[in-house]
């Protein structure tokens, strides 16, 4: 991912103001951009405007000190360093309205940030990052390779039509995916949950550790689960699985199993 943090002010341009001192202002900018990159509490939207100005609505408080900035192909939208909430009442309600120019394929969100995008994304390469109590919604992404990095409560939902997956889900993080890919690799940990049970994946990869959980579909698998945690996969062909440490695999299907491991007051078993 790109540098996500942030900035410079880009042309403003005040449209109107509302009730209760919320303002609306556009930003312009000739700068083009692939990556979108939120830190601190801003909600993000991206639409499906092809032309037209980047909106945001907020309160005079909050526009007096929210940044954006070009950098790198980068659209950066961020808090000053330094800018501190002090009342939970003010971890709000930036909403930036992003018009979607057809190029975007990398999102990062720190920092309670949320990204939503509304439009189907299709690249080559898609590369979603979120962190710190942040969250990211996509559509619908049609890749070659799609890399999902969620940490420290972050949560990531979406569809997915891809020959490579990649799923990083740590730190008592969610993700939550469906559609079909190729191949598959997931690792999750730290009290961390893998929603994938309407993902099909033709090959699997998968470990779970430190009272993480997954659903999980494949075709064929490899399943490593350790530290209290627990997998339940779908399996039409082949399912190897190893467990540990009061772990539980649970798998249904007519696939052929092979117990590699199966220790420390763990199960592996037929749903």
């Amino acid at each position: 991912m790109k540098k996500i943090w942030i900035l410079a002010l880009l042309a403003v341009v005040a449209i109107s103001a509302s009730a209760e001192n919320t303002v609306m202002k556009a930003f312009k900018t000739d700068k083009e951009y692939t990556a979108i990159g939120v830190g601190g509490p801003i909600n993000v939207i991206v639409e499906e405007r092809t032309e037209g100005n980047i909106i945001i609505r907020a309160t005079e408080k909050i526009l007096s000190v929210i940044e954006l900035k070009v950098e790198d192909g980068s659209l950066n939208i961020s808090f000053p360093k330094g800018f501190e909430v002090k009342r939970w009442s003010d971890l709000v309600q930036a909403e930036v309205y992003i018009p979607y120019n057809g190029k975007l394929h990398e999102f990062g969100a720190v920092g309670c940030a949320r990204i939503e995008v509304k439009p189907q994304i299709t690249a080559k390469d898609v590369e979603v990052e979120c962190a710190a109590a942040s969250r990211i919604e996509l559509t619908k992404v049609t890749a070659d390779k799609i890399s999902i990095d969620a940490v420290g409560a972050g949560k990531v939902s979406l569809a997915v039509e891809c020959t490579s997956l990649e799923m990083d889900v740590t730190g008592a993080s969610t993700v939550t995916i469906s559609g079909k890919a190729t191949k598959c690799e997931a690792d999750v940990a730290g009290a961390s949950t893998l929603n994938a049970e309407n993902l099909h994946c033709s090959q699997l990869g998968a470990e779970v550790a430190g009272a993480s959980s997954a659903d999980l579909s494949a075709d064929m698998a490899e399943v490593e689960v350790s530290g209290a945690s627990s997998a339940d996969i779908a399996c039409t062909t082949q399912l190897t699985a190893s467990a540990a440490g009061a772990s539980t695999v649970r798998y249904s299907g007519d696939c052929q199993v092979n117990i590699r491991n199966n220790s420390g007051a763990s199960t592996i078993k037929k749903k």
